[in-house]
């Protein structure tokens, strides 16, 4: 006796292929199993594909996330071996300067100028840039200013630079701090401090 799934199935077989006319009950009922039997095949075969799909998908998104992490993780190995270089320059320096190797002081403040050069073109090359400022009016969008000197330059000339300030690429990674000028016998200027004061937006 078929079951209610079977006669299901098999009415909708026959509906979209109807046995041939003239079969016996039999034969009919025999058609009739054997289009059930290719349907379940079909059926299995589909879901089959749709479980290895959603497996794969599953596969690469895992990877994609332990790809991002790695990358989040290890994102900076590059710049860092960079840098290792310049320590290992400075370690020289200091060395041989406790070694008393050298003619002079002078050999030591070149070695470490170089140095400096070398810290600041690796920088560069990873898009870290210094901010100028020296000279340049007070910015307040990429300077601090510090305090206020009088001097003879324009007002709000940046005329001494504390800490110099970086940008990545094209946002501020750290403030210049500053000192700027102000007119002889003035008392300093209380907008360009108080823009110091609070400092430009980092990231």
């Amino acid at each position: 006796m078929d079951t209610p799934d079977e006669k299901g199935v098999a009415e909708a077989a026959q509906a979209e292929s109807p046995p041939p006319a003239g079969l016996s009950p039999e034969e009919e009922r025999d058609a009739l199993r054997e289009a059930l039997a290719q349907a379940e095949a079909q059926a299995a075969e589909a879901r089959d594909r749709l479980l290895r799909a959603a497996a794969d998908f599953d596969n690469t998104k895992k990877r994609i996330a332990r790809e991002q992490a790695e990358a989040i993780r290890y994102g900076n190995e590059a710049i860092l071996r960079e840098i290792l270089s310049v320590a290992d320059n400075l370690g020289f320096a200091l060395s041989h300067a406790e070694q008393g190797v050298g003619d002079s002081p002078g050999g030591l403040v070149q070695g470490v100028e170089l140095t400096y050069k070398h810290l600041l073109d690796t920088l560069a090359r990873f898009g870290v840039t210094p901010v100028e400022s020296l000279g340049k009016p007070f910015d307040p969008a990429c300077q601090q200013a510090m305090s206020q000197i009088p001097a003879d330059v324009p007002e709000n000339t940046v005329v001494q630079e504390i800490q110099k300030g970086y940008r990545y690429n094209d946002r501020l990674l750290r403030p210049a701090l500053v000192i700027v000028s102000k007119r002889p016998g003035e008392t300093a200027d209380a907008d360009v401090r108080g823009a110091g004061s609070e400092g430009p937006e980092e990231i």
